[in-house]
């Protein structure tokens, strides 16, 4: 439970053999690498790029044909299986197969749907049955097909009727928008036509010139229709086809064309000449020998310390138990290279106070089928770890409401008010002696607290850092410890005298060290004046007082918790007056309620837990600022090859 000792490295070796130590290093997962210069070796992998797009596209739309249950997102596959692929499958001629059906499909989908544009243009002139042909405009004449707002058309005809004279209007159909007529007028009345159209709104339609009537026409056309949903059924299905039998090996060839671009992008780390090539960087100290015996013989592989002062980047080593809790530690910060892990200090506390915070048995066992589920469903390593604090934080939730009695708050005495067992189980109802579970809340965090100066102590001690330690750790520690037995001496009466006397004798001589220590770090008189009296007092009020009583936030969230279960108990049981269905509401209102009541606790629950950690108590002993090592590794889109 520590930061794994990080190591630099330099390796010289031939060109020819660059390739293979890439993959070298990517499959270590231990290895960040350093630009060694400011130059940029510039490798243009045109070819491998042009393909990967190819491959991109080929799959974008074979996602669109491809069925939910054929399709998966990241494939498991071993490398003999991939190596299959790559060496017997015709991405190209797939792709442009893929390319060439989908083409098509588009050109027929934008004829079908040009003709039921001119369908739905056509059909209100559907009972004329002379063609369109002889409907076309003559040397001396215009025929024009209009359509007007109905309102206008006895207006229309009494102004066509009056300005051209020698025209003929002929009603065809007409619906609710329009009325749809033919208008045969003299072509020298041209201008006196277009002001009654701009006059009366006036929309004139074009047909082509072909010999059929409109009634002809529209039937030709709807039989084209069919033909064309037809072929574009084929042509999907043939689609669908080839995307669900080919989608998942166009995922396999991309991710191998992926690699290549990154290999020829990861050049730019590197310094070559024409005939070597030589990189740095850091690596975990114990995949050392592993990488060295992965390297080829022509490789010079030098390992050494890092220097001072260098930004080294933290890898956590967790056992699998502590793992989970990573997550607290890095929505922080990641730890210093030269910094405390303080991973493992917080997992105990970290679960134990979420156990008090949501104390429920029913509600600890949905957290641990959450978690299991989760870490079926969650690839990653961030969702694995996240699934197992889920888990954890379950089986203390779950112990925590056996011992207190809380089987989705007071439903089991609630049904069962004599002889149940959840009391053979119950030693302590915090509803019921409400003080003694605060004055376990602040002696909690009084534990901590004081667990957090030990571990600054002993970081001052592993840092040597003496003034540190005498003036620094060692009295905010002995006012810890002082302050609160003086409290329980003369105030509750609980520690004999002696012991009150002792404490004020530990007391003044840690006040007196803290005020030498900001007489010492501070330059300006006043300031070194204000610094030792607000020092003390901080230290008093801050480490022995507010910082314990912060963690009377777990009394609260555990009654919030059990507080609004059991009035969600007791309004679920009113439905039992309901005739016949009494027993089905009830149990559908607990069940929803009680979830909400769960996610809630939940989220109040993790939120001022990690809250507890960040203030209370990673103040104590804890700086962060650490940097995640940016390991080299060559990624995948859609496959993960397995061992």
């Amino acid at each position: 439970m520590a930061v794994s000792p990080i190591k630099k490295f330099y390796l010289v070796a031939p060109v020819a053999d660059q390739p293979a130590i890439l993959h070298r290093l990517a499959d270590s997962g231990a290895v960040e690498i350093l630009p060694l210069s400011e130059q940029q070796i510039q490798t243009i992998g045109q070819q491998a790029r042009q393909e990967l797009e190819i491959i991109s596209q080929a799959i974008e739309a074979s996602r669109h044909y491809c069925s939910d249950q054929k399709y998966i997102a990241r494939l498991l596959l071993r490398p003999a299986e991939r190596e299959k692929i790559l060496s017997g499958f015709d991405w190209k001629g797939i792709a442009e197969k893929i390319r060439d059906l989908e083409k098509r499909s588009q050109e027929i989908d934008s004829k079908r749907r040009l003709l039921e544009s001119q369908y739905q243009q056509l059909l209100p002139w559907e009972n004329v049955t002379i063609t369109l042909r002889d409907l076309r405009s003559a040397r001396y004449i215009e025929v024009a097909a209009i359509g007007l707002n109905p309102a206008f058309h006895k207006d229309f005809l009494k102004v066509l009727e009056t300005e051209i004279a020698e025209s003929v209007c002929g009603r065809v159909s007409g619906d609710k928008n329009l009325t749809y007529c033919w208008v045969i007028y003299p072509r020298s009345q041209a201008n006196t036509w277009q002001k009654i159209r701009q006059q009366f709104s006036i929309q004139e339609f074009s047909f082509p010139e072909i010999n059929l009537s409109p009634q002809r026409l529209l039937r030709w056309q709807k039989r084209r229709q069919v033909v064309f949903r037809q072929q574009l059924k084929q042509l999907n299905q043939q689609l669908s086809e080839i995307a669900e039998n080919n989608i998942n090996k166009l995922k396999v060839v991309y991710d191998y064309f992926y690699e290549q671009v990154q290999l020829l992008e990861s050049e730019r780390n590197f310094l070559r000449t024409s005939s070597c090539l030589a990189l740095q960087g850091y690596i975990v100290e114990k995949f050392i020998p592993v990488l060295e015996r992965a390297l080829p013989e022509t490789a010079i592989f030098l390992a050494v310390e890092p220097a001072p002062g260098e930004n080294v980047p933290t890898v956590l080593a967790n056992s699998k138990i502590i793992e989970p809790f990573e997550v607290v530690t890095d929505l922080y910060g990641r730890p210093a290279y030269t910094e405390m892990d303080p991973t493992g200090k917080l997992a105990p506390f970290f679960v134990l106070f979420f156990g008090i915070c949501m104390a429920d048995v029913l509600y600890g066992l949905i957290l641990i089928a959450a978690g299991l589920i989760m870490g079926k469903k969650l690839a990653s390593a961030f969702g694995q770890r996240f699934s197992r604090l889920i888990f954890y934080c379950g089986i203390f939730t779950a112990a925590f409401g056996l011992i207190s009695g809380s089987w989705f708050s007071n439903l089991f005495t609630r049904v069962f008010p004599a002889g149940n067992f959840v009391s053979q189980f119950t030693l302590f109802d915090p509803l019921k002696n409400p003080a003694a579970f605060l004055l376990l809340t602040i002696v909690l965090g009084l534990i901590q607290t004081i667990y957090g100066t030990l571990l600054n102590i002993y970081n001052s001690w592993r840092m040597k850092d003496w003034p540190g330690l005498f003036l620094g750790a060692g009295p905010t520690l002995g006012v810890q410890l002082s302050f609160p037995a003086i409290i329980a001496t003369y105030i509750f009466g609980v520690l004999p005298e002696v012991a009150g006397k002792l404490s004020l004798g530990l007391l003044g001589l840690s006040a007196l060290l803290i005020m030498v220590n900001q007489w010492r770090i501070n330059k300006e008189i006043v300031l070194k004046l204000f610094q030792m009296v607000f020092s003390v007092y901080s230290a008093i009020t801050g480490n022995s007082l507010a910082d314990p009583l912060s963690y009377c936030r777990l009394f609260a969230l555990n009654l919030s918790t059990a507080l609004l279960g059991t009035a969600i108990n007791e309004i679920g049981m009113l439905f039992g007056a309901v005739p016949v269905l009494g027993p089905v509401i009830i149990l559908v209102f607990l069940l929803a309620a009680h979830l909400i009541n769960l996610l809630l606790g939940t989220l109040g629950a993790y939120v001022h837990t990690s809250r507890l950690q960040y203030l209370e108590f990673f103040n104590k002993f804890f700086s962060g600022g650490g940097r995640p090592m940016k390991v080299y590794s060559l990624d995948k889109k859609y496959t993960i090859v397995t061992q």
